[in-house]
């Protein structure tokens, strides 16, 4: 059913139904055969275009043929509203609902959150429609009113990607900014052009007097395919205009051959055979996109607006209906655009701006914002269009309107924005999100000095204070300025009432990158920052935001040690993500990556790469390449873990391979970098890692920075393989000091476990089990196991040494456990047996060792599933693979089989 009046409103999502009907066949159409039948090859095309100027017939031809195959057909008429990629796509799948209902439910979801990419929106689209069989047309029409390139980026990839069986189907005056060669080249590409859409003396002949039964000779027929060139809208202009003509010949002679003077000359006969109230209508109403009749009443002061559009319909009279019940209606386009020359000469100035001022209002009154902008604007109304649009741009980035609102911030005269500071705040902010950076400062500069003059109440001026502020932090986030992200978005959020919740999740989310990886690595004021964004998202009801902030909340809890918390809150916001189905989002990418990383620190590795791999499969998919690179950035330490250095190099180079089109943030390149030459100390490629060291500019005595942490930690690594330990110490003693002052506990125990390694080197044995204890005491709520046992034998021989010294006192003065020291001993024997394990015909999985090691250490399975964080259920799964593998029949049997083949 289509929408009542009070139900349609501009908001991008939610979509006025009678754009998505399928108009009927008319009455009184030449069946066009030879046009049908080559529409009969659009099935199995990824695209058809039917492209001809106005009156040409393509949407007619279109509605023939839908209705002519039964092939399942989606529509949506184009009105130039949908300039914007987040606004086409909701109509693109409200349009696919029409006949799957549940098409693109998730890429309805993403696209309310409009810092989604929108290649990520189409592919989860494209993955509902993978899921059905059945031929499926989409058809366009009007699809020149599209002019922003980023729509045409957009809807190319869709088409580039879509199932076989969807064709999407564009009609259209030009030639859409598409590739049509590449579709042409790979016979991908059906078209239609003018000269096919052209009538033909036959099929003249059966329009003008077997359908409209105007009897006229061959001649005559002759000389008005030969003088409209067989333009289907002059045509049908000249049937009715031939009524009433006592001479038709002389009539059709007086035809010139150009199809505007035709559609002028023709329009002229037409108009003047109207009685006075149709005349006076019709001019009136041509302001409209879409009439309907209360509309239509209150801008020709009628009451019979319902009456008059169905009649001029059954006239056909240029006027097609959009819904089945006829309460909306659109004049044809280029009848239109000529009763509008004429509006303008038959009325004055004042009574067009007056037309469109009533239209504004009725728009307004009726929830359908944009439309009143656009008929403020042109009624020269600017007051009015100003208040407009201050109230859209304050739910601007929950719409995706940057470009439309851009364009009427840039038609409203200076004077209506020089006495609003929030018009000012709302332009910097739409020139910002379209990359004109210098000009969005001038609007800043203008909305303080606007401030600094006028008096405003306390509330009002800390709310435009605080937007201000969060429009200079995002600057500096542009601009990679640390501490101005800092000073501007924590000033912001200060100011900022709680009333204005989007402005305030922005500020605290760009405040936590800034101090968290992105920036400082203040972990603590991080994770603050991003569980304030989480809260105020949620409040707001923003979901993309609420995982955003949520998962990055969780990720810093995993850097300050909290890695089981981290887990189980990741999990937490995997669930949410499922239920709002937003299973393709990016940020479901990260989450999978993320716990990925946790289970290979837990080393269970199989499930670690599964869990990644997971994630970078969302990833492409949505093209999100931080979440990529961060991925392979976390598959390279898997790799590392396990000793494959080969397999973590190719990891790091895949970095720049799959992202070298994109820029990628700072904090992955030298991650990247560092971790790239830790695998070449590893691999004991030292002259390569000295060269690196040069070129990084990297010493012991540098400025420490959070970016720059890890390519000192590789720097550590490299003087200790060169035999340099007392440089190696001077420096691990400054990252020490600086990743504890900002708990930076994964770190710190990763450091503390190379110092321990440095003093044991140099026979400083004391030290070195202090060390080693404190990097336990702090990795076990984590339960932490790769940072140890991928350090080999010395850190193992250490925690031997723990394990054969220390004194009940000992484990409680340190601050670990020793059920977590033994737990770690027998990581060590896992790694150990990882190599044994190959000549299984079936391998063990690195979870299943685990189990196997604690099952021979005379563990119970509920003792193991405590052990290890699963399931009793889970546990005895294992068990049973276990003993499948090794060809057991009980426990006892698998340790000994264990033991034969060297796995314990």
């Amino acid at each position: 059913m289509p929408k009542t009046i009070s139900q349609i409103s501009d908001n991008p999502f939610l979509i006025m139904e009678t754009k998505l009907f399928i108009p009927q066949v008319r009455e009184g159409l030449v069946w066009r055969s030879r046009l049908l039948e080559k529409l009969e090859e659009m099935p199995g095309k990824k695209l058809a275009l039917i492209s001809a100027p106005a009156g040409y017939g393509k949407s007619t031809l279109l509605i023939q043929w839908i209705h002519h195959s039964k092939i399942k057909s989606a529509w949506f008429s184009l009105d130039g509203s949908e300039n914007e990629p987040s606004c086409f796509f909701t109509c693109l799948i409200s349009a696919l609902q029409q006949l799957y209902d549940d098409a693109g439910k998730a890429a309805m979801q993403l696209l309310k959150s409009p810092q989604v990419r929108i290649q990520t929106v189409i592919i989860s689209l494209l993955n509902d429609l993978v899921k059905r069989t059945e031929k499926t047309i989409l058809v366009l029409d009007d699809y020149h009113l599209i002019e922003n390139s980023a729509v045409h980026s957009a809807l190319d990839y869709f088409i580039e990607h879509a199932p076989p069986h969807t064709t999407v189907v564009l009609s259209s005056r030009s030639d859409p900014s598409l590739p049509l060669s590449r579709y042409r080249s790979r016979n991908e590409l059906l078209e239609i052009r003018a000269q096919d859409l052209c009538f033909t003396i036959d099929e003249t002949e059966k329009y003008l007097n077997e359908q409209l039964h105007l009897n006229l000779s061959k001649d005559d027929i002759n000389a008005l395919t030969l003088r409209t060139e067989g333009w289907i809208a002059g045509l049908h202009l000249a049937a009715l205009s031939l009524k009433g003509q006592a001479n038709i010949t002389e009539f059709v002679r007086a035809f010139k051959a150009d199809n505007r003077y035709i559609a002028d000359y023709l329009l002229e006969q037409v108009l003047h055979q109207q009685p006075p109230d149709v005349f006076n209508f019709l001019l009136k109403t041509s302001i409209l996109k879409r009439l309907t009749a209360p509309l239509c009443d209150r801008l020709t002061g009628r009451n019979d607006s319902q009456y008059m559009l169905e009649a001029l319909e059954k006239i056909n009279l240029f006027l097609f209906p959009l819904d089945h019940q006829r309460q909306w209606f659109r004049y044809h386009h280029l009848f239109a655009d000529l009763l509008h020359q004429r509006l303008i000469t038959e009325y004055s100035d004042a009574d067009v701006r007056y037309l469109h001022r009533t239209a504004s209002a009725w728009h307004s009154d009726n929830n359908m914002s944009d439309a009143a902008v656009s008929h403020a604007l042109a009624a020269q109304d600017y007051e009015r269009a100003a208040e407009l649009i201050e109230q859209i741009a304050e739910v601007d980035w929950d719409r995706g309107m940057e470009s439309t609102l851009l364009k009427w911030l840039n038609t409203l005269p200076p004077k209506y924005i020089s006495t609003n500071p929030k018009m000012y705040i709302f332009y910097a902010r739409e020139l910002l999100e379209n990359n004109q950076a210098d000009l969005a400062i001038q609007q800043i500069a203008n909305a303080e000095k606007l401030l600094a003059k006028k008096k405003y109440s306390s509330e009002i001026h800390d709310s435009v204070r605080g937007r201000i502020a969060l429009i200079r932090g995002v600057m500096a986030a542009y601009q990679g300025d640390i501490p101005n992200i800092i000073t501007h978005t924590t000033a912001a959020l200060k100011l900022l009432p709680k009333g204005d919740e989007m402005w305030r999740a922005v500020a605290a989310t760009n405040l936590g990158f800034a101090y968290g990886w992105s920036g400082l690595g203040d972990l603590p004021k991080a994770q603050q920052a991003f569980e304030n964004a989480r809260d105020i998202s949620d409040s707001a009801g923003n979901m993309y935001f609420y995982l955003l902030a949520g998962s990055c909340a969780a990720g810093v809890m995993g850097l300050r040690g909290q890695l089981k918390a981290s887990y189980a809150e990741y999990e937490k916001l995997l669930e949410v993500a499922h239920k709002q189905d937003l299973q393709q989002l990016g940020i479901t990418g990260t989450l999978h990556i993320s716990m990925g990383g946790a289970q290979g620190q837990w080393m269970d590795f199989d499930s670690a790469l599964s869990m990644i791999e997971r994630g970078m499969e969302i990833s492409k998919v949505g093209q999100d390449v931080i979440v990529l690179a961060s991925g392979e950035l976390q598959k390279s330490r898997i790799f590392i873990y396990r000793g494959q250095f080969e397999e973590a190099l190719k990891s790091i180079l895949n970095i720049k391979k799959e992202t070298e089109l994109f820029a990628l943030p700072p904090w992955i390149h030298h991650s990247a970098e560092a971790v790239k030459a830790g695998i070449w100390v590893a691999m004991s490629k030292l002259e390569l890692v000295e060269t690196w060291v040069r070129e990084r500019g990297l010493g012991v005595d540098d400025e420490l920075s959070h970016r720059r942490e890890q390519e000192h930690y590789t720097l550590v690594m490299y003087l200790i393989a060169r035999g340099q330990f007392e440089r190696a110490l001077k420096l691990l003693f400054r990252l020490v000091d600086e990743a504890t002052v900002y708990d930076r506990i994964h770190t710190l125990i990763e450091l503390l476990i190379l110092r321990a390694l440095v003093h044991r080197q140099i026979g400083n044995v004391d030290s070195a089990i202090n060390d080693c204890s404190t990097a336990l005491s702090l990795a076990e709520p984590g339960q932490f196991l790769a940072s140890f046992v991928s350090r080999g034998d010395s850190v193992e021989s250490i925690l031997k040494t723990i394990e054969t010294t220390f004194k009940r006192s000992d484990y409680e003065y340190h601050g670990f456990s020793k059920n977590y020291l033994k737990r770690l001993l027998v990581a060590f024997k896992v790694k150990d047996a990882g190599a044994a394990n190959q000549q299984l015909q079936e391998p063990l999985s690195d979870r299943e060792l685990d189990v196997l090691m604690l099952i021979a250490a005379g563990l119970s399975n509920q003792q193991i599933a405590g052990k290890l964080f699963i399931s009793l259920n889970t546990t005895k799964s294992h068990v049973k693979r276990i003993n499948a593998k090794l060809d057991a029949h009980n426990r006892t049997e698998a340790v000994h089989r264990a033991q034969e083949l060297g796995l314990l």
